[in-house]
């Protein structure tokens, strides 16, 4: 259990692991778009 403080682990957002569990460009290119450089 996690305090409601803390931010999650990044591992309990994955829903896979390894090589074989990559984003599509197309999504990662979003998910990037309005980060800084």
């Amino acid at each position: 259990m996690t305090d409601a403080l803390s931010p999650p682990r990044l591992t309990s957002l994955a829903r896979g692991g390894g090589c074989g569990c990559k984003l599509d460009p197309a999504v990662l290119d979003g998910l990037l778009a309005g980060s800084p450089a």
